[in-house]
């Protein structure tokens, strides 16, 4: 591969295929999808996905440094897209005079960033954990052995698998294997992994670590379930290198198509945020009361969601514009 893919936009494609992945997998009913193989093949991948492209530009920096960096950057938009669905839904209850049920429903999930089929936490798991990741990311780059680091960083998944079905608050669990995948998104950069062609038997020899945890592991952190422990987040990780090489070639196609995705890949964190507040707050029971649980259904979500996102960006985006003018009109009075 040549140096010139390896820049700030190599993974805009991958983030932008897979966050539409994300919102679709949301308007599917979740008995849908749980047998199917393709849905199994994305599941392994999708999150560590993630998970290792962050990881991929962070530096070293010291310990309180980086827990400052982790918090400004993840802590703030979850504390904000949480006090929206709070906000929301303590309407909604008082509303129908049912807000008894807020405390237990909506804020204790939310302080105590517990996941799950009926949490509102939506998407904002994936923050909670990827904030854990960085802090102990930087916490194990303070280890100046890499062999020591390397080890760490398994344990810390294989920690993670060991805990996950005890459902621990504030994402520690999946924070752990978090941890794991962003240090290897960092030695991938470190070692050019992404630059240096692989041969075939390679490429055989992760597709064979792979298709164990595709076909009978599961990745699905939100709901505490990491099949196969650390043996299969390894698979995963083997699989998702796969998937951001191949991503990278892609990066090649330059057409209407690649650089919409490439544009939402750029958005992805809004976009993740705005998909929560709408999936917890917008009534979607009271659409499937009337549709039902449908293939046109799920299209009707779908496109739907899409909708809601793209008005909510252009109104936070105008917001943004209109606070940077003022900001410099600020600045050019004094």
């Amino acid at each position: 591969m040549k140096q010139r893919f390896v820049n700030l936009t190599m993974f805009d494609l991958i983030k932008g295929i897979f966050i539409i992945v994300v919102v679709l997998r949301h308007s599917i009913p979740g008995n849908a999808v749980e047998t199917l193989f393709v849905w199994k093949v994305l599941y392994s991948v999708m999150m560590p996905v993630f998970f290792i492209i962050s990881g991929f530009w962070l530096k070293k920096k010291k310990v309180k440094e980086g827990i400052r960096t982790s918090c400004r950057y993840l802590l703030l938009p979850y504390i904000t897209v949480m006090g929206l669905i709070n906000l929301g839904a303590a309407l909604d209850l008082f509303r129908v005079g049912r807000l008894d049920l807020w405390k237990e429903r909506y804020f204790l999930p939310a302080i105590l960033v517990m996941s799950g089929a009926d949490s509102p936490l939506g998407a904002m798991w994936f923050l909670f954990s990827l904030l854990w990741g960085w802090i102990l990311f930087y916490c194990i780059l303070q280890i100046k052995q890499e062999a020591v680091r390397t080890m760490l960083a398994l344990l810390l998944a294989a920690a993670g698998c060991a805990w996950m079905n005890r459902e621990l608050p504030f994402q520690i669990a999946q924070g752990l294997v978090a941890a794991f995948y962003v240090y290897c998104g960092y030695v991938m950069r470190e070692k050019r992994l992404l630059e240096k062609k692989m041969p075939w038997w390679m490429v055989l020899l992760f597709l064979a670590a792979w298709f164990p945890q595709a076909m009978w592991g599961t990745m699905n952190l939100a709901l505490y379930s990491v099949r196969l422990s650390v043996f299969g987040v390894i698979g995963s990780l083997a699989g998702s290198f796969l998937v951001i090489k191949l991503s990278l070639y892609a990066n090649r196609i330059e057409n209407w198509i690649t650089d919409g995705l490439k544009w939402l890949g750029r958005n992805t964190i809004l976009i993740l945020c705005i998909h929560a507040v709408e999936m917890a707050v917008f009534p979607w029971r009271v659409l499937f009361r009337i549709v039902k649980f449908t293939p046109a259904a799920t299209v009707l979500q779908f496109i739907s969601r899409w909708i809601i996102i793209g008005v909510c960006f252009v109104f936070i985006k105008k917001l943004q514009q209109q606070r940077m003018k003022q900001k410099l009109a600020g600045c050019m009075q004094k």
